[in-house]
């Protein structure tokens, strides 16, 4: 339960990166959901904390139409992180899938709903074409970022074992 506390604040750490300037697509949200699946304990905070992270920068940085779409990859990111990840392969795999529905579900918005492409087969791919340097970065982000969460909390984990260890002796 204590280790959960020290979950929620790596995870508002990196939501804060969210409203700083950063390139496109490059910031921890991604990693932030999966981290919170694999690693809160409990279901509905797993849920909750990148849906509140998502909202209270959105009021920051701005609405648009695609948030659906964007709130739901987030969502299923969160389940993934739930399933997959107990090793550091399921992890790797898992940060990469969820680029991937990041990608695949937010520019199936874009598609549908902004306008900028017509509603063909071949607006749908222009549209996947563009956001190609947009995934590039996403991929990137949930790597550093995903990969330091994970570090952290092991870390941490590591140290409250020892805390643990050393109360008990005391």
């Amino acid at each position: 339960m204590k280790s959960n506390i020290y979950y929620l604040g790596l995870i508002a750490l990196g939501a804060v990166a969210r409203v700083l300037p950063h390139p496109p697509n490059f910031t921890p949200t991604g990693a932030i959901a999966f981290f919170g699946g694999n690693k809160l304990t409990n279901k509905w905070a797993a849920f909750l904390a990148p849906l509140a992270i998502l909202a209270l920068s959105d009021l920051v940085i701005g609405l648009h139409g695609t948030l659906p779409f964007v709130y739901a990859s987030f969502l299923i990111t969160v389940a993934l992180g739930r399933i997959m990840g107990s090793s550091n392969a399921g992890r790797v795999l898992g940060l990469g899938l969820s680029s991937a529905i990041f990608f695949i579900i937010s520019n199936f918005g874009v598609w549908l709903g902004s306008g900028m492409y017509p509603h063909t087969g071949g607006g749908l791919w222009s549209c996947y074409l563009a956001a190609l340097p947009f995934f590039r970065n996403e991929l990137a982000a949930n790597f550093l970022y995903g990969g330091a969460f994970f570090l952290a909390a092991g870390l941490i984990e590591k140290n409250i074992g020892v805390l643990s260890r050393q109360k008990q002796t005391a």
